[in-house]
């Protein structure tokens, strides 16, 4: 175990705190849409019936991506992450899945051992983030997917003006990647099929704190093609990026 893994695991244990966002069934529709959107843009490329199939969820946190897929219809959802007390948090929070302490870049599971495996936001709190990746694809049968921030000409900006981090309270540097670095990785790992798709998914809390004043369906609707056009002009310079791999 890194120095970096261990100053983590502290963090998590003693001053992270889960994010209130977590039950879908609670949320206004535009604010389970944006909370959710880049699950919603991987889930697109998914079996629609996902009962049958095996996932595990690495670095599961809160939990938030472990009940969007168990809400989603999967049954078979399995855990990782290196806080027990993320493990236990994700268990309360979901339908008790089974759940194993584990770096993702040493993930202790044999070849192929689950159907789907993802991650969202979660690579760029490793050492190695490619590492983590590389486990992914071994341990997917039918395919893999995660969520990260995109390095873009925009990044240097943002951090600048506060709105992106350069440095995570759990003590990790954030790196971000380039669809280029991403594409030519897969083609290392010999994945011929798969799907990147840049993005801007706003999950900001003042914005969905917003939401519980205006509900109903008109604002998920305005909020969605709003959303739309912004992507359709400047997606590729979107602050994150889904990928999805079929083996």
């Amino acid at each position: 175990m890194t120095d970096l893994v261990r100053t983590q695991q502290r963090y998590m244990e003693e001053q992270w705190e889960p994010s209130p966002w977590l039950q879908r069934s609670t949320l206004t529709p535009w604010a389970d849409y944006a909370w959710h959107a880049s699950l919603f843009a991987c889930r697109r490329h998914l079996p629609d019936d996902l009962s049958n199939h095996t996932f595990l969820i690495v670095q599961c946190g809160a939990g938030d991506d472990t009940h969007f897929y168990q809400f989603e219809g999967a049954q078979r959802v399995t855990i990782t992450d290196i806080s027990v007390r993320a493990l236990r948090v994700t268990q309360q929070h979901c339908d008790n899945p089974p759940a194993v302490i584990a770096d993702t870049q040493h993930l202790p599971f044999r070849d192929n051992a689950f159907d789907y495996v993802g991650v969202r936001s979660g690579l760029h709190h490793l050492e190695h983030p490619y590492d983590g990746l590389a486990e992914m694809h071994r341990v997917a049968n039918r395919g893999y997917f995660f969520v990260e921030n995109q390095k873009t000409p925009l990044v240097p900006l943002l951090v600048w003006m506060g709105a992106l981090e350069y440095e995570e309270d759990a003590g990790n540097q954030v790196y971000r990647f380039t669809r280029g670095e991403v594409a030519q990785f897969l083609g290392k790992l010999g994945a011929a099929h798969y799907t990147i798709e840049t993005a801007w998914f706003l999950q900001i809390p003042p914005l969905l704190a917003l939401s519980k004043y205006v509900p109903g369906r008109f604002p998920l609707v305005l909020f969605k093609s709003l959303l739309f056009l912004v992507n359709r002009v400047f997606g590729r310079l979107g602050n994150a990026f889904c990928v999805v791999v079929q083996k």
